[in-house]
């Protein structure tokens, strides 16, 4: 939503803007759990955060957990997709990369 503020001089107007869309953002994305987790339901107060699924990951800019595509898998933390090491692969939403067969 955009608003025009006609009886604020611009450069204060474009601020409020600027700071509107920001928080809107935010909102948009902070489930209210950290990275790497999620929350089952948006009810509960406070959030229970609960790590993402295996073979899943949340980012900052992520509002859900996500599958790592191919040839990645989850770190750790399950903030990132890491690529699998040599002679290893991994198919969409794996938790671990596996040997390749001979």
């Amino acid at each position: 939503i955009f608003f025009r503020f006609t009886h604020l001089p611009m450069w204060l107007s474009a601020s409020i803007a600027v700071v509107v869309a920001f928080l809107s953002y935010q909102v948009r994305v902070w489930n209210g759990c950290p990275p790497g987790t999620h929350s089952a339901s948006r009810l509960s107060f406070p959030r229970e955060c609960t790590p993402c699924p295996l073979g899943t990951r949340r980012s900052v800019e992520e509002a859900h957990c996500e599958p790592c595509p191919e040839m990645t898998h989850p770190s750790h933390d399950r903030t990132a997709c890491l690529p699998c090491p040599a002679g290893q692969y991994a198919n969409q939403g794996d938790a671990n990369c596996m040997l390749c067969p001979a």
